[in-house]
């Protein structure tokens, strides 16, 4: 669990309290546990007794500039393309490389062998393959963020 977190720095400070050091940041940019701010975060106690604030941010830690690698403001916006959708190239880029990034995970994979697509030459695990079945779970957040950094 130590692993998917980062010690906030004055380059990449946490979200909420805006300061440089004690607080953490999760690697997908998800949470912060700020030990400053409450600011409507769920109160928590760490393992040395220390009290935090646990605060969901729906991937947008980084979105003031401080990106640091996590979190890319898009190129682009829907305006620029005067709401025109891209053409189906691009797309087929896009959603390719945003399907690379993510796999299926365990659970959504039972379900699907559960209903036993089947073919002649392939099983069930060899269709689902095929077709590119992925979660788009946790970590959906990074995946754009391949994308974006693909330059797409």
């Amino acid at each position: 669990m130590a692993d998917d977190w980062r010690n906030v720095t004055a380059s990449s400070p946490c979200p909420k309290c805006g300061k440089g050091d004690w607080c953490s940041v999760s690697n997908d940019g998800n949470a912060c546990a700020c030990r400053r701010l409450a600011d409507g975060g769920t109160e928590k106690v760490d393992e040395s007794g220390a009290t935090f604030y646990f605060h969901r941010l729906n991937g947008s830690a980084f979105s003031n500039g401080n990106s640091n690698g996590f979190h890319i403001e898009p190129s682009y916006s829907l305006a620029d393309g005067s709401g025109r959708i891209a053409d189906p190239d691009i797309l087929h880029q896009v959603y390719s490389a945003f399907i690379a990034f993510l796999s299926l995970n365990a659970t959504h994979e039972e379900n699907l062998c559960a209903r036993e697509l089947r073919s002649a030459e392939q099983s069930t695990r060899q269709i689902v393959k095929r077709l590119g079945y992925v979660t788009h779970g946790q970590r959906r957040l990074g995946a754009v963020n391949a994308v974006l950094k693909a330059g797409l």
